[in-house]
């Protein structure tokens, strides 16, 4: 379980939620049932995440649309 761990720690460092819950979720046993709300929370995070990419691609969008001073 230590080398998922650590899997799952250095995807988290770098930025990268959803390969670390795909790492925990390979767990077993206790370990696996430890990681349940943590993977759950993490999955809220990772949409999270989504959400505000989506918001800043669309505002730069509309930002880049609107006509400047000119």
């Amino acid at each position: 379980h230590a080398e998922t761990i650590r899997t799952a720690r250095r995807q988290l460092d770098v930025g990268e939620i959803r390969n670390a819950v795909n790492a925990v979720a390979g767990l077993s046993g206790r370990a696996h049932d430890d990681f349940t709300t943590w993977r759950e929370k993490a999955m809220h995070r990772a949409l999270l995440d989504d959400a505000m990419k989506s918001l800043n691609t669309r505002l730069l969008g509309a930002a880049a649309a609107t006509p400047g001073p000119g």
